[in-house]
């Protein structure tokens, strides 16, 4: 009997193990987040940071992008709305950053410097190669953490591509300091509240 219960007892865990390990690959397969060790940290890349540059400058009553329209604060109890310039990303300096903080919580602008077309992100944004990731930074307690995924076109359009919730215990420690990307681009990680590493494989952007 007993050698009966052990065996059954050694199937049950090569079952549940391969149930596990089929799980985390269709978790990567299908780009969601996954736990990582932190032995990427010594071959992967840190975000590009946003850089000063003449092309845009904050104001008192808002910011002014190159030739693009001024950005007007709009500072009513109901409807706070304050911009600041952070900087460009990109080659050629391409795209500007414009932090626009509201009355619980952050949203950003990524304008096009060229034909100023405008794109609204739900936190900071993170840039490396074409592609552009962001955490949202809504202050509100009931606003679940998620990913959000933009590619970057031939034509310098931003796509979203993909949004991911995250679990209570996947929720990220903000600052880009806490974020990598491997050296090819394909794979995207971060540090949780909790001093955890996850990682996505991103999807490829044309």
């Amino acid at each position: 009997m007993s050698t009966v219960f052990l065996k059954f007892c050694n199937n049950f865990k090569l079952v549940v193990f391969i149930l596990i390990s089929i799980m985390i690959l269709s978790a990567e397969c299908q780009g969601q987040i996954v736990a990582a060790d932190n032995s990427f940290l010594s071959k992967s890349i840190t975000p590009e940071k946003a850089k000063n540059t003449a092309l845009l400058k904050t104001y008192k009553s808002g910011v002014k992008v190159s030739s693009c329209k001024f950005i007007k604060n709009i500072e009513t109890n109901e409807n706070k709305c304050v911009y600041r310039a952070l900087g460009t990303l990109g080659s050629g300096s391409r795209f500007a950053v414009v932090e626009k903080e509201l009355y619980n919580g952050y949203e950003y602008l990524i304008i096009d410097i060229v034909n100023c077309n405008e794109y609204k992100l739900n936190g900071y944004p993170v840039y490396y190669k074409n592609k552009i990731i962001c955490f949202n930074e809504g202050q509100t307690t009931d606003l679940q953490d998620k990913i959000s995924f933009w590619c970057i076109g031939k034509s310098n359009k931003l796509t979203l591509t993909k949004t991911i919730p995250l679990a209570k215990p996947q929720t990220h420690e903000r600052g880009a300091k806490n974020i990598w990307f491997s050296r090819d681009g394909k794979i995207f990680y971060y540090r949780s509240v909790s001093g955890h590493f996850y990682r996505s494989e991103i999807q490829i952007c044309d």
